[in-house]
Order: structure tokens, then sequence, then C-alpha cells
């Protein structure tokens, strides 16, 4: 059985064949409807990963970090799944709780709710709670808005709009960047 190729890298040399080639009449107009779009600035993000399994130490730290839980890059342990999840259960959870007490409108769930009181959430509740499932649907509302929030969670933003991933793939364009927008149907 043959196989199709899936990703097809286009390279233009600057931006005026990028509008030219990206513009409602231009090579790539097809793209216009029926896609989602994600674009970036920097060759850092190529592997397309959410924040939380990125692998470079800021990343690592700013997860243990949020999540509240003692633990860096150098930890033999840091990179096992177990960890990692439990670092985003607590991060969610906290941003949960702190968003509740300055008011933000948020979901009810209840997990967050029993254990708002706990400083860290332990790998054992998350097993005994939530089970093999990762991120549970009960949470991906929180971790939805999380993301937007700038904190690291497993979720990756994309848009209808083709010009809304250029402008995040553009916006380092100040800096040597290579700048990419990734397409895929929904």
């Amino acid at each position: 059985m043959a196989t199709k190729k899936v990703l097809k890298e286009i390279w233009l040399d600057d931006d005026i064949d990028f509008f030219r080639e990206f513009s409602p009449t231009g090579k790539y107009s097809f793209l216009f409807s029926g896609y989602l779009f994600r674009g970036e600035h920097s060759e850092l993000f190529k592997k397309l990963l959410p924040t939380s399994l990125r692998e470079n130490s800021k990343s690592i730290n700013n997860l243990y970090g949020y999540a509240g839980i003692d633990m860096n890059d150098s930890h033999p342990q840091h990179q096992f799944e177990s960890f990692y999840q439990t670092a985003e259960l607590n991060v969610l959870k906290n941003f949960y709780v702190n968003s509740n007490f300055n008011g933000l409108l948020l979901p009810d769930v209840p997990l967050f709710r029993r254990y708002s009181l706990d400083p860290i959430m332990s790998i054992d509740i998350l097993r005994n709670e939530i089970g093999d499932i990762w991120l549970p649907n009960t949470v991906l509302e929180i971790a939805a808005l999380a993301q937007h929030y700038g904190l690291p969670t497993r979720m990756i933003d994309w848009s209808r709009d083709i010009y809304t991933s250029m402008y995040f793939a553009s916006s380092g364009a100040y800096i040597k960047m290579t700048p990419n927008i990734w397409y895929c149907t929904p």
C-alpha cells in the first residue's frame, strides 16, 4: 500500500513571497477554508510540542515551578510520565484555586474543589481519582484556559484563520528566526 506524504514544507525567501503566495489569490489560497493552522516563530517549536512536554530546561523547570513541586531538570526522575502528569495536575489545580479566589468564573471541577486545600496533589490521588486517562475530560476546559494564561499544559493553540497563524509565525521577525506555519484538517 502506498502512503502519501503527510507533511509538506514550503520555504519562502522573504516576506513579499510569503504574502503573495498566501494571499486570497495566491498559490496556497486553497488553505483558506477547512483547515486548522498554527504559527510558530522559532526552530525551538519545530517538533510541535505543547509547553508541558518541551524538552528544554526552561520548560521543565517552569512546569515543576508552577506546580509547586521541588524538582527540576537535574532530578533523575524528572522525565517520568507520572511526574509530568502530577506536575500538570498541580499546575491546573493551582490555577483553578487561584482563579476562583480572584473571581474568575470557571467550570466546576469537583476533583480540584475536593483537594483545593492540599498543597500538592500526589501521584496516588492522580491514579485513584483519574485512572489511566490523561488529560481527563473533567479538566479540559481548565487546561485550555490555563494555557491561554501562559501556564504549561498539553494543549496547543490552533486557529481556523491562516492570518492568525501568520501573525504568530512572524511575531519574532525582528530577531533572526525561522517562522513555521502548520496546518491540518479538523
